[in-house]
């Protein structure tokens, strides 16, 4: 799909959608761990069993069916409509963030969508009737926690230069969705699980109990990293893991992860939007 020029909350806009369903197919939905773990208690599953039944290309892009439907659609439409991922939920805006906030854009309109475009309202308006809040700061934490990542990588591997290429490998493999492994850190289910057993503590009941759970156990390794030179074992794992999480983190937010990793590398910066 083709976008518009950027927009801000406060440009005209409006769209009123009339169920054609067209943007439901040949559809290419990349989630974030708040979005698969929404998702997988929508569907009463863990996150491990929603990302082997539903998720592809790396274990963060929802499957479309052999017409080209996404895996969530029915005859009567979406099946889990109150739990839609934030691109589906906003569409046909699309929001970005970057270093210095959002950006959002506009999809190019889809030659069999029956949708009504217009200009009665703003982009605030419409948002405002899509419950978007929640969503948008999960995805924003994790935008954070992606950069604060590849910041971490950038360090270890100035502390051991010849890990570079590694490391910007599989960062680049996960965002361009290129990995066929699903990055075990996106895993919320399992990484809280394996948290509460370590800690001897009772696995959370809320999902947001068990999103700051997972935030603070991805927070915690970072801090490892961090502490212990980078040649040992345990270290040398969770380079990997975190560079597979941080790439597939940049591929759920359009965001250039491996860019950041670089000039925290090298020195120098750019914009960290697709």
């Amino acid at each position: 799909m083709g976008y518009s020029p950027r927009l801000s909350r406060d440009s005209e806009f409006s769209y009123t959608c009339n169920r054609c369903m067209s943007c439901c197919h040949d559809s290419h939905i990349a989630l974030d761990p708040y979005e698969i773990a929404r998702l997988a208690r929508n569907r009463s599953l863990s996150t491990t069993e929603f990302i082997a039944r539903y998720l592809t290309e790396g274990g963060i892009v929802l499957r479309n069916l052999e017409d080209t439907a996404c895996v969530m659609l029915d005859a009567d439409g979406c099946t889990v409509y109150s739990d839609r991922p934030q691109v589906c939920r906003t569409y046909p805006l699309l929001r970005k963030r970057a270093l210095d906030g959002e950006i959002w854009s506009q999809y190019v309109p889809l030659p069999t969508s029956t949708g009504v475009y217009g200009k009665q309202g703003k982009v605030s308006d419409f948002l405002k009737a899509y419950d978007v809040d929640q969503l948008f700061a999960a995805k924003d934490r994790y935008f954070d926690l992606a950069l604060r990542i590849a910041s971490g990588l950038a360090a270890a591997v100035k502390r051991e230069p010849h890990r570079f290429a590694a490391i910007r490998g599989v960062i680049e493999d996960h965002r361009e969705f290129r990995a066929s492994m699903v990055p075990p850190l996106i895993d919320v289910d399992r990484v809280v699980s394996d948290y509460c057993i370590e800690h001897q503590i009772e696995f959370p009941v809320s999902l947001d109990e068990k999103i700051e759970l997972h935030l603070h156990a991805i927070e915690e390794r970072l801090a490892t990293i961090a502490a212990h030179p980078a040649d040992s074992s345990d270290v040398r794992d969770d380079l990997t893991e975190m560079a597979a999480f941080a790439g597939a983190l940049g591929a759920a937010a359009k965001v250039r992860v491996t860019l950041v990793f670089v000039a925290g590398v090298f020195g120098g910066g750019d914009s960290t939007s697709t």
